[in-house]
């Protein structure tokens, strides 16, 4: 056998090249397609920031849909130059979240869509490039940036787990908290005792799970569930059109968003790669680079149907690692549905009415594996002490806005849009260092 052909590893059940039966595509897209839509609550807060009414904020989420379904086909692609070839689902993304506030408030939604076409511009300029500056990514900084999704997603599912996220409204009732504490246990437990079937499915029976007790118990908007009732069967969602608009003063901050999207993408695509191989040795700057590019595209795609930009989705991918399902095939699955939601109202509407702390024990769930992967890759080099410098400073830095706070929200406004990313602050720190 040639070492330099990829070797399947023995806990993957399908990989990237495989084609599971279509039931049970089908059913690990739906389990990828109920974290996917966690991030439309990006899109919703930034429509709240530019004064948007409730029924075009209804209508946003429909476009939203069909937005990620088309972005995670163009990401899961596996062409020369463009895709990733893995099953790497796209969506909105909070890397984008600090800079598409200050520019819906400064600007309302027009400027919005005009600096996200601008970062998805510079992503798929700076895909050109990754692979003639290989050795400012070596395989401890590709690591460092998969512990640093895993690390954000673990924040963010245990905020919204605990009903603390900054997105949310109002913080969720304590019974509902509870109620997502029980999906983490039954996820947790179904993987761990389920066997290898139930295993794969385990995130999504926890959340249906969660679901139906929440609706037995009373935890279920009653007003939300007469209104889903009362949806239409299918209807296309409305687009209304805008004529972006560019601010030169926000250009810095987008440049920085678009530089952060491409290092979580080299990251993804990485742990794919490991994922798949088991003689994974280093990332392949091919993949790498047609995945920023899909990337890129996507941004442009989002920006031109009214939502805010995003990238790639690493809830998904540390989903495909713990189900032991990685196909693309999955990931063309997941497109396909969510186009098809888009047409179907009470689609929106239920998964509005799924209680946020659910959702956030999904994603804490996934963080732990790509979390764990991005460990591995770190500590499958041996670390001198200028590695191990490397990592220590870069992590440190990254983790300081959760640890201190108070120290970046009384930076200048003008100098806040570059700290909204601790992705983008620990891998930018590692490349200088480096």
């Amino acid at each position: 056998m040639d070492p330099r052909l990829p070797v399947r590893p023995e806990n993957l059940v399908y990989s990237v090249a495989d084609r599971p039966p279509a039931l049970m595509c089908a059913v690990l897209a739906l389990q990828h397609v109920s974290i996917l839509l966690l991030s439309t609550v990006y899109l919703l807060f930034a429509l709240a920031a530019a004064g948007l009414g409730p029924e075009e904020m209804m209508q946003g989420i429909r476009v939203a849909f069909a937005v990620i379904g088309v972005g995670t086909l163009l990401l899961c692609q596996a062409g020369s130059y463009f895709g990733s070839g893995y099953l790497i689902p796209w969506t909105f993304s909070g890397i984008y979240a600090g800079a598409t506030v200050a520019a819906a408030r400064l600007g309302g939604m027009p400027l919005v869509l005009g600096m996200t076409l601008f970062a998805g511009l510079v992503e798929i300029a700076l895909s050109r490039v990754i692979g003639r500056f290989r050795s400012y990514f070596p395989t401890e900084i590709s690591g460092l940036c998969v512990v640093l999704v895993g690390l954000s997603l673990g924040v963010l599912g245990t905020k919204l787990l605990l009903g603390v996220a900054e997105a949310s409204a109002s913080p969720a009732p304590a019974r509902q908290v509870l109620l997502g504490g029980g999906a983490l246990a039954v996820m947790v437990g179904v993987h761990v005792w389920g066997g290898a079937y139930l295993r794969r499915y385990s995130p999504l029976i926890g959340i249906v799970s969660a679901y139906l007790i929440g609706l037995t118990a009373g935890l279920i908007d009653a007003q939300a569930l007469a209104v889903i009732a009362k949806a239409p069967l299918v209807s296309l969602p409305e687009w209304s059109p805008r004529l972006p608009s560019f601010d030169p003063g926000l250009a810095i901050p987008f440049i920085a968003v678009a530089l952060a999207s491409c290092l979580r993408v080299m990251g993804d695509v990485t742990v794919s790669q490991k994922v798949n191989d088991r003689n994974w040795v280093r990332p392949d700057p091919r993949t790498m680079s047609g995945g920023a590019l899909a990337d890129g595209a996507a941004a442009i795609l989002a920006a031109g149907a009214g939502c805010v930009g995003g990238t790639s989705n690493a809830s998904s991918v540390g989903l495909a690692t713990a189900t032991g399902v990685t196909s693309r095939v999955v990931g063309f699955w997941i497109g396909g549905l969510l186009i098809v939601l888009s047409a179907l109202p009470a689609a929106a509407l239920f998964y509005l009415s799924i209680p946020r702390p659910v959702l956030g024990a999904a994603i804490l769930f996934s963080g732990c594996f790509v979390l764990v992967n991005g460990l591995q890759i770190v500590l499958s080099r041996a670390l001198d002490a200028r590695k191990t410098l490397l990592i220590g400073l870069s992590l440190t830095i990254a983790l300081s806005p959760s640890v201190m706070p108070e120290f970046y929200a009384g930076l200048p406004p003008a100098l806040q849009p570059y700290f909204v990313s601790d992705l983008a602050m620990g891998l930018i720190a590692a490349l200088a260092l480096n």
